[in-house]
């Protein structure tokens, strides 16, 4: 065999068993390295199989399912956010409640399993953890450690009852870090829209100077009121109902036109946005990120949310939330209430129910709640409250539209 030939061929096999290496790497030993090896940040592809995740149009997310222990402890599934090709964070879900509301027996084990990923991340960073802030709205008992290295920042978040997950970021890119904002394409600016974000003392993390319209008519359609909340919200000037109008919205349509609305308004404003219905997720066989969906909302965004409908549910939704206005001690019903489940709306293509767009303006972790505006309806009938199960076992779609 030719010299040259023979080097050729030995390189190629060489890069090969690198690649395969590469690829062969276990998912649990890429994410403790990455606590202590900076250079692991730049390094791709992700070990393991990756599928995309719905959210937002920025930045670009990928989750894994595992059953490898991270740091020590059983996980469920990580995520990872990219931005221009970059890995600059990893989200870890340990455990999380699901449908099922908390007992005894899980709290216990969710204790454990944090103590156990703390002394994991300990053995690993070689650094003591200190105790941090919890975020907006968290839950009674929230615990949240950090360790600061060299090559990474660790999170690990205890939410009692709720979840424990754990993120890492390069130490240069804040754990709670927020897209470059393109100033061209803004009417309102990140640090305003912040600003509008209200925590009260109950656990509600609410969006604030949200506009006030005319109630619709029963001719009318609530895709125009949502279209035109979002843009007054964001600030933009642009005629809403003349935008729907070319982008196929009628007055008393019978087909949803959500999407093309959306699309128009965020084509006209210059701006990304993104849409995840429940036919996708379901054939990719993912769920609604709740956790994403209250990271939108504490860097003051809404979001535009569409759900199965009934006037019956509807009824009993307002009238609850009127009630907990005068009376914050009220509970919905227990989501392990059969009975309770039984009346949440999910969607099936058998299903008389329709459809209806509103705008998720707030979320309180304490009560496992999103709170949802109605922005077409009556003065004191606008606001709902519902809990995170139901939200997503009614989800039709979901946008989020980037004002940045």
């Amino acid at each position: 065999m030719d010299s040259h030939l023979a080097r050729c061929l030995s390189k190629c096999l060489f890069v090969l068993l690198l690649v395969s290496t590469a690829r062969g790497e276990s998912v649990s030993s890429f994410v403790e390295t990455l606590a202590q090896k900076a250079e692991t940040w730049k390094i791709t592809p992700l070990p393991g199989d990756w599928k995309p995740l719905a959210g937002p149009p920025r930045p670009s997310r990928r989750e894994a399912l595992t059953t490898e222990p991270l740091f020590g402890t059983p996980a469920q599934r990580i995520v990872a956010t990219e931005d221009a090709g970059k890995l600059t964070r990893l989200d870890v879900l340990f455990m999380e409640r699901g449908t099922a509301a908390a007992d005894d027996a899980f709290l216990q084990a969710m204790r454990q399993a944090a103590s156990k990923a703390s002394a994991g991340v300990q053995s690993k960073m070689g650094k003591p953890g200190r105790i941090v802030k919890p975020a907006a709205g968290a839950a009674p008992g929230t615990v949240v450690q950090e360790w600061s290295g060299d090559a990474a920042t660790v999170r690990l978040t205890l939410e009692p009852g709720s979840r424990l997950y754990m993120s890492l970021s390069p130490p240069q890119t804040p754990v709670a870090s927020s897209v470059t904002p393109n100033a061209s394409s803004a009417k309102a600016k990140p640090a305003s829209l912040k600003s509008r974000l209200e925590e009260k003392a109950n656990g509600d993390v609410i969006l604030t100077g949200f506009p006030e319209l005319p109630p619709v008519d029963e001719n009318s359609d609530f895709v125009l009121r949502t279209a035109q909340c979002l843009a007054g919200y964001y600030g933009w000037t642009m005629d809403v109902e003349a935008v729907a109008t070319a982008a196929g919205w009628k007055v008393n349509a019978t087909l949803d036109t959500t999407y093309e609305v959306m699309e128009a308004l965020a084509k006209v404003a210059k701006v990304e946005w993104t849409q995840n219905n429940i036919t996708r997720l379901r054939k990719n066989e993912q769920q609604l990120d709740l956790m994403e969906a209250r990271r939108w909302i504490d860097r003051g965004r809404p979001v535009v949310y569409r759900h199965m409908y009934s006037e019956i549910r509807e009824a009993f939704l307002i009238d609850f939330a009127k009630q907990f206005a005068q009376n914050p001690k009220l509970e919905l019903p227990s989501p392990k209430d059969p009975a309770e489940k039984s009346k949440w709306l999910r969607w099936d293509e058998k299903s008389d129910f329709y459809g209806i767009s509103t705008i998720i303006i707030g979320y309180n972790k304490k009560r496992g709640e999103f709170i949802l505006k109605y922005s077409g309806y009556e003065p004191g009938s606008q606001i709902i409250r519902m809990r995170e199960e139901e939200l997503a076992a009614s989800l039709l779609q979901i946008y989020y539209v980037n004002p940045d």
